[in-house]
């Protein structure tokens, strides 16, 4: 389970959300996240447009990196430097996201061999 309080930024809990479970609409993120639906139609078009989330009859995922490089490129017209170090970015909170997966693993693993 995500900590989303330890999170600054609106997009960044609703980025975790859709990383831990995707797809979902708008009110299991509000429910997740603590993030109110307002707020929420207002940062998932910013986030769509940035190419790190797409969405289809009211459900939203987090873009894979290699559909997320072509998408934001050609959205936006910006360099694929720019855009590979978004696709770094998610990569990277993706890799974090198994790492501590598998931390919460072992925990238990452990736990188990104790008792």
């Amino acid at each position: 389970m995500i900590d989303y309080s330890a999170l600054k930024t609106a997009e960044g809990k609703v980025i975790a959300s859709l990383l831990q479970l995707s797809p979902q609409r708008i009110s299991a993120i509000a429910h997740e996240t603590g993030v109110n639906r307002p707020n929420l139609y207002r940062i998932l078009p910013n986030l769509i447009a940035s190419g790190c989330v797409c969405s289809a009859k009211n459900l939203y995922w987090i873009v894979a990196p290699a559909q997320q490089t072509v998408a934001t490129a050609q959205h936006s017209g910006e360099s694929i430097g720019k855009t590979m170090n978004i696709v770094a970015f998610i990569a990277g909170m993706i890799i974090s996201a198994v790492i501590l997966l598998a931390l919460a693993a072992i925990d238990l693993v452990l736990i188990k061999k104790r008792q």
